[in-house]
């Protein structure tokens, strides 16, 4: 008996050994020396959606700058002069569950240019403890009118990530178009930062 259960010690070992790791096992963070462009990734996928192309990779390699979640890159054909970038969670901090994707000195501008939609979100969790499962961004390229003090949308793009349980990596929300009804929704959050201004509606 004392035998059989001596072969047995190394499996139970290992099992310990395999589950302390698990229990203890973090997201990377941001990578602050990351030395690869995620643009130039073989997974970056293209899309053309309505008056956009949109470049997409689902989970970006160790060497980027947001290890193993998706980056999003939004260029638009029709004109506009700003990005604005709305973000919903399931966040136990209220005031993580939907707030504006800014800096204090454009909000509630994502940029103020017409330059492409970028970005590259992180989330910092564990394998058994996810703070969120969903991170959604409504990203809406806008035409500013600062003499009539207007502004309205162009193209809207629905993008993301879920924190899914049974995966350890990030599952992404694949781009999708927006149109009026999120437009409605997401102007409530706008307008708090642009309380002059006239929320006009999408095409």
């Amino acid at each position: 008996m004392y035998r059989i259960f001596q072969k047995f010690i190394p499996l139970l070992l290992l099992f310990i050994v395999l589950g302390w790791r698990a229990y203890n096992w973090e997201s990377p963070g941001m990578n602050t020396n990351y030395s690869a462009d995620w643009q130039s990734d073989p997974k970056r996928k293209q899309l053309h959606l309505t008056n956009c192309i949109i470049d997409f990779v689902e989970n970006t390699s160790v060497d980027c700058l947001n290890p193993h979640f998706p980056s999003i890159a939004i260029k638009v054909s029709k004109f506009h002069n700003a990005w604005v970038h709305v973000v919903y969670t399931d966040s136990d901090q209220s005031s993580l569950r939907a707030f504006i994707d800014s800096t204090a000195d454009i909000y509630p501008f994502y940029n103020k240019s017409q330059n492409d939609f970028m970005d590259c979100p992180l989330w910092h969790y564990s394998l058994f403890r996810k703070p969120i499962t969903f991170w959604n961004g409504h990203a809406w390229a806008v035409i500013v009118d600062y003499e009539n003090k207007t502004i309205k949308p162009v193209v809207g793009i629905s993008w993301g990530f879920r924190l899914v349980k049974t995966r350890l990596r990030p599952v992404a929300i694949w781009p999708s178009q927006l149109g009026n009804n999120a437009w409605e929704k997401d102007q409530i959050l706008i307008q708090k930062g642009l309380s002059k201004f006239t929320m006009l509606s999408c095409d």
